[in-house]
């Protein structure tokens, strides 16, 4: 068996390899996408009477028994009570809880989407929420360009540039579509297809087969 049929028969079972890899994982993914996995995390949340939206209206209260004297502090407590009360309007979820004893108690989700105490009568707030976990991302490259250039080698002792655009990217494997030049004087021009592997930050290997029937190999730098 000659060194190019030998080499042949190594790329063609690479890209078969990478083939099925990539099918397996997309359909690994989909179906994690159409039964997500549900996780229950808890929350604790201990507020501080004298920083809830109750809390801060007695102090001020108390302190405009004597406004002059404590007018500085009066200034910074109204800046505090005005926060507290647009973060409790803005809230698409308030809770009014009657307790045994009669007491009510009043909490709201904040723009983090954790529980805060309206009321200054609270000590802890504790809640258990089921959470979608989102499976591996198969990213489509529209964030950026996804463009990659660099160098290429065929088995017929071909070489030249070879520019590729990323299809789609799993972790570190990518799927490219390529434009191959060589014969820089008649600049001939062949498409591909291939398979790369990041090996470091933004740096390529691949291989693949293009319209010239050749297989080949790169190296590239991606932008």
């Amino acid at each position: 068996m000659s060194i190019e049929k030998a080499w042949s028969i190594i790329i063609i079972t690479a890209l078969i390899i990478g083939a099925c890899f990539f099918g397996y994982k997309g359909y690994l993914t989909y179906q994690e996408w159409k039964n997500p996995k549900i996780e229950t995390i808890k929350t604790v949340v201990e507020p501080l009477p004298e920083k809830t939206y109750i809390g801060i209206k007695d102090r001020v209260i108390e302190l405009n028994k004597d406004p002059e004297a404590n007018k500085v502090e009066i200034k910074e407590l109204r800046i505090d009570l005005s926060k507290e009360r647009q973060a409790f309007l803005a809230s698409d979820d308030t809770i009014l809880i009657k307790t045994t004893d009669g007491k009510t108690l009043l909490i709201y989700r904040n723009e983090e989407e954790i529980l805060q105490a309206a009321s200054d009568n609270i000590e802890k707030i504790i809640e258990h929420r089921d959470i979608v976990v989102l499976p591996e991302e198969i990213s489509i490259s529209d964030k950026d360009w996804g463009i990659k250039a660099g160098g290429y080698y065929s088995f017929d002792n071909s070489y030249g540039i070879i520019i590729s655009k990323e299809v789609f990217d799993i972790g570190k494997w990518s799927l490219n579509a390529s434009a191959l030049i060589n014969n820089f004087k008649d600049y001939k021009f062949s498409i591909g297809g291939d398979i790369g592997v990041e090996i470091r930050d933004n740096l390529e290997l691949g291989a693949g087969y293009s319209t010239n029937k050749e297989f080949y190999v790169k190296i590239q730098y991606k932008f």
